[in-house]
Order: structure tokens, then sequence, then C-alpha cells
């Protein structure tokens, strides 16, 4: 069961630090093109380590990069968040009880698999959304 724990961890990390480079990357592209941010783009990473800041700042860095008529954008990027965040807490929970009783282990296992799939496909909404708003927005800059 270790082994298994183990590489959900690291697909969760992985996942994790390939999103604070984008979302950085992304945060300084929209700062260069004008749209107002709340944060300055090095958030887009201290923002996930920071205690407590973490439950809000990544939404309203990942939020910035859209320009503040997008609401369907700010929702795609809200679900990726909350998924996030509610993820980390139930499986940090799991991780300790599953230290004590082994179904839990399966369950961490199996459910972590399948959380972390959903949390791609939002971050990948979420990566479509901002991309496509900023090739639309440097489009009309040039």
């Amino acid at each position: 069961m270790a082994p298994l724990t183990s590489l959900v961890n690291l697909l969760v990390i992985g996942a994790l630090i390939v999103i604070m480079i984008w979302l950085f990357r992304s945060a300084t592209h929209a700062r260069n093109l004008g749209i107002p941010a709340r944060h300055e783009p090095y958030w887009a990473i201290i923002g996930f380590i920071v205690p407590v800041v973490n439950f809000w700042f990544p939404y309203q860095v990942a939020a910035d990069c859209l320009p503040v008529s997008d609401v369907s954008g700010r929702r795609t990027i809200l679900r990726w968040l909350l998924l996030y965040i509610v993820g980390a807490l139930v499986f940090e929970v799991l991780g300790v009880v599953s230290s004590f009783v082994q179904l839990s282990a399966i369950i961490l296992i199996v459910g972590g698999f399948a959380w972390v799939a959903l949390e791609i496909r939002f971050g990948l909404a979420m990566l479509s959304t901002v991309a496509a708003s900023h090739e639309q927005a440097t489009s009309a800059y040039q």
C-alpha cells in the first residue's frame, strides 16, 4: 500500500509544482497585458505555501489572470481551487487514519487517483480558459 500512496503523493506534488510555474507565468503575462491584479505574480508560488493564505490567494492570482468581466472563467478557477482545498484536507485526514485502518488506505489510494484525475480535468480547463483569454488580449494588443 505504501508505494501506491507515495505515487499518489508524488502525482499531487508534481501537478502542484506545474500549476505554480504556469500560474506565475500567466500572472506575469496578465500584468504585461495590463490586466489589473490584487497581488504580485510571485504569490502564484508562495500563495500555495503560506498557511491560511493558501485557501484564497491561489484563486485570486489565477482569477486576476482574466479580465474582471470573465465570470465564467473565474467559476472554472474556483471549481479547481475548491477541489484542491477539499482534496488536501480530506486526504490529509485519510492519510493519518490509514495508518490504523487498512480499508481507509484502500479508499485513500483509489480516491486519491480519482481526485487527482478530477483536479487535472479542472486544472486543464483553467489553463485553457486563461490561455484563450490571454491569446485574445494579445491579439487585440498588437
